[in-house]
């Protein structure tokens, strides 16, 4: 009993969308996510470069809605604790077009502190023009 009691419970917590995220490296850049389930709110970055912050929710059945600052994305949050984010112009420059995976590294998400070169920051907005 406590057994099941413990498969079920570990099994809940993989399919939320909560923690950090990464992609592996593209091209020498890493896609970040982090996410805060009890604000609901995730920020996201290209080499620890904030790009986007907002909300999200969940639309059931693993699928969530990103509304961000910058952009909104839809994902689905696979059951190995990964998703894919399709995003136009990054997903061209990063990944021949191809959808970007990001699996979860941990559950706590993670913040960086945002002090970087301009170069540093125009290098990753170009990206996502």
């Amino acid at each position: 009993m406590v057994t099941l009691l413990i498969v079920g419970c570990s099994n809940l917590t993989s399919t939320a969308l909560q923690g950090f995220y990464q992609s592996a490296m593209k091209n020498g850049y890493h896609i970040q996510f982090s996410f805060e389930n009890d604000e609901n709110t995730f920020v996201a970055y290209i080499n620890n470069i904030e790009i986007n912050k907002g909300t999200y929710e969940s639309l059931g059945d693993r699928n969530y809605i990103l509304k961000g600052d910058m952009d909104e994305l839809t994902v689905k949050l696979e059951k190995n604790d990964s998703f894919s984010i399709n995003m136009e112009n990054l997903s061209e420059k990063l990944n021949d077009s191809k959808p970007i995976q990001l699996k979860n590294l941990d559950k706590v998400p993670t913040y960086f502190e945002q002090i970087f070169s301009d170069e540093d920051k125009e290098t990753v907005q170009n990206l996502l023009k």
